[in-house]
C-alpha cells in the first residue's frame, strides 16, 4: 500500500517546521506556515542621548533565499527624560546595535513631561541567512536623564 508524504511524516515525531519545509521542497509549494518571531519584552529604558536596543526578536529562518521579511514594532509609553527634545527610533538587522538599519528612521519632536511612542514598519530582503534577529532601538536627543519605556512589541514575519 503506497502512502503519501504527509502520511509518512505524520508517522514520525518531527517538528511541524520540517513538515512544511519538506512539503515545499517535494511539491514546490509556497504555502504552509509563515515563519514569524515575536517579542514583547522591553529590554531597556532609553539611555541619555544614546541609541539603546529596546526590543530584539528571537532568531528567524526565512524560508527561501528570496524571502522578504516584514518587521513591525512599537515602543510605547516613553516618558521623556529631562531635557529630551527629539525621539528617534530605528530597526536594525541583528541582535543589538551593530547591524545595519532596516527601513526608515522615525523621528518626533517632544518635550519634558510628555509621553510619546514610536511605531515602525520595515521590509528587509536578507538573502540566504539563518538565525536572523531584528532589533528596535530608541534614542532621546537633548536629554540629561534617561527616558522610561513602559511597553512595546516587535514582530518579524518572513514572506515567501
Amino acid at each position: 500500500m503506497a502512502r503519501t508524504l504527509a502520511e509518512l511524516l505524520r508517522s514520525y515525531d518531527v517538528p511541524p517546521q520540517l513538515h512544511d519545509r519538506l512539503a515545499r521542497v517535494v511539491y514546490g509549494l509556497g504555502g504552509g506556515r509563515v515563519p514569524f518571531v515575536f517579542t514583547v519584552a522591553a529590554a531597556a529604558n532609553l539611555l541619555t542621548n544614546a541609541e539603546t536596543a529596546v526590543l530584539t526578536t528571537p532568531a528567524i529562518n526565512p524560508p527561501s533565499d528570496q524571502a522578504i521579511v516584514l518587521v513591525l514594532g512599537t515602543i510605547a509609553g516613553i516618558g521623556v527624560g529631562t531635557g529630551g527634545t527629539l525621539m528617534v527610533a530605528r530597526m536594525r538587522q541583528g541582535s543589538g546595535l551593530a547591524g545595519g538599519t532596516v527601513g526608515p528612521t522615525w523621528q518626533q519632536t517632544t518635550a519634558v513631561g510628555n509621553t510619546t511612542s514610536a511605531t515602525l514598519v520595515a521590509l528587509d530582503t536578507p538573502g540566504a541567512v539563518a538565525g536572523l534577529a531584528y532589533t528596535m532601538s530608541g534614542q532621546m536627543l537633548g536629554a540629561s536623564a534617561n527616558s522610561g519605556v513602559s511597553s512595546g512589541f516587535l514582530i518579524a514575519l518572513a514572506l515567501g
